[in-house]
């Protein structure tokens, strides 16, 4: 409009105007649209996804139709059998993981390392609920923060713990039984599962003996040994008896009177008659003394389980109080010193060489052989020694009025 010029101007410009023309009523043309600009995208926290095709599930099963048409047979076979046994082992797995978490369940906690906390989180309550942190600001790193366990760790820990659990139970106790160990005859040596004591001899009472069954052997001179088992329940007392067999010859010895010490083989054996023993076989010396009356002795060849007995009637000893020596000079059934000789018997000893110190029942004379001695009736045993010669032992028998004479020559030693 103003570009326009002004009709019947005289040339004049713009501002030499004293009045402007009524101007006319302006008309204004909507504006033109101008093209939006595009938008911005608005940020987004999570990328958007890209919608997927749909597809059709007809299309897709014909094509699975067609392409397992076209499989081989054995394939397909071989296909399932590994998709099988590929579910087998993992059912496994979980089993056996499920079992191993079941086993270790009891199993103590384990401690873990407590968070240091900071200065201001101090000032507040323990009961109080903790804040919980935005996302936006990243959590401050944990120092000296435990790391994550995987599952085979897990499973070594829990399997440690019922270890731990099983071998802190507390054994059963148990409460040791006894035996008594018997035998006869009694006085045998026994055994227990190999294990023997010198004081183990029937009868004997074994205590602490475990609850189940026991060997026991027994073997005694002249007896076959026996072994036989016990059973022993805990905190009782059995009882066994074992019957050993002789093997050995058996000795049985009597005397009249009886009391008379046993001497087998030159040892004594504390026996006393009537008694009885076991011997082995072969060639054995029994003999017996008692007090008062002579010595008995018997020599027998025994062989394997023969039994063998001596009974022997015990001579009475004279009286060795009422003895005299009669000199040289003197008649033998004559008067000495005034007493009479009546009813007495008498023995002359004599020894090559002379001076030999004789000893009748055990009495030593005043006098040295050659010796006459008057004594009364009955049996007397002579003992005659000499240094350097070999003893000379006599039993030797006085009648009422007889006499008896003893004649040596002693040998040297």
């Amino acid at each position: 409009m103003m570009s326009e010029p002004v009709a019947g101007s005289s040339g004049r410009s713009f501002s030499d105007l004293a009045e402007m023309p009524p101007l006319k009523e302006p008309v204004f043309a909507p504006p033109v649209p101008e093209p939006a600009e595009p938008s911005r995208p608005v940020a987004q926290i999570y990328p958007r996804k890209d919608e997927k095709p749909k597809i059709q599930p007809r299309e897709v099963a014909q094509k699975a139709i067609h392409e397992m048409a076209t499989v081989p047979p054995r394939l397909m076979i071989y296909s399932i059998l590994g998709a099988v046994g590929l579910i087998l082992v993992v059912a496994i797995a979980i089993f056996f993981h499920v079992r191993s978490e079941d086993d270790g369940s009891t199993a103590a906690p384990r401690p873990t390392r407590a968070v240091k906390p900071s200065s201001s989180s101090t000032q507040q309550p323990v009961a109080q609920t903790p804040v919980v942190t935005p996302i936006e600001k990243p959590a401050p790193p944990i120092a000296e923060a435990q790391p994550s366990l995987t599952v085979r760790q897990v499973e070594k820990r829990n399997s440690n713990g019922s270890r731990r659990a099983h071998a802190s139970a507390p054994a059963p106790v148990v409460i040791p039984g006894q035996a008594l160990i018997d035998s006869i005859p009694q006085g045998a040596q026994f055994q227990v599962d190999g294990r023997s004591d010198p004081s183990w001899v029937t009868p004997f009472s074994v205590t602490g003996l475990g609850p189940g069954k026991h060997i026991i052997s027994a073997n005694k001179s002249g007896y076959s040994s026996e072994i036989r088992s016990v059973d022993v329940a805990a905190g009782s007392k059995t009882s066994l008896t074992l019957h050993l067999s002789p093997v050995n010859a058996l000795m049985v010895v009597n005397s009249t009177p009886p009391g008379a010490d046993v001497t087998l083989d030159g040892k004594p054996t504390r026996l006393v008659t009537p008694t009885r023993f076991a011997v082995e076989k072969g060639s054995h010396t029994i003999l017996l003394r008692k007090q008062g009356y002579l010595d008995e002795t018997v020599t027998a060849d025994l062989g394997p389980a023969q039994n063998f007995q001596y009974s022997p009637v015990l001579r009475a000893l004279g009286n060795a109080e009422d003895m005299r020596t009669v000199g040289k000079f003197n008649k033998l059934f004559g008067q000495h010193g005034g007493d009479s000789t009546a009813g007495m018997g008498a023995i002359s000893i004599h020894t090559q060489p002379k001076g030999a110190q004789v000893a009748i029942n055990q009495r030593v004379l005043d006098k040295i052989s050659p010796v006459d001695v008057m004594l009364g009736p009955g049996n007397y045993v002579v003992d005659i020694t000499l240094t350097g010669f070999k003893p000379v032992h006599k039993v030797v028998n006085v009648d009422r009025g007889g006499k008896a004479a003893i004649d040596e020559i002693l040998e040297r030693q």
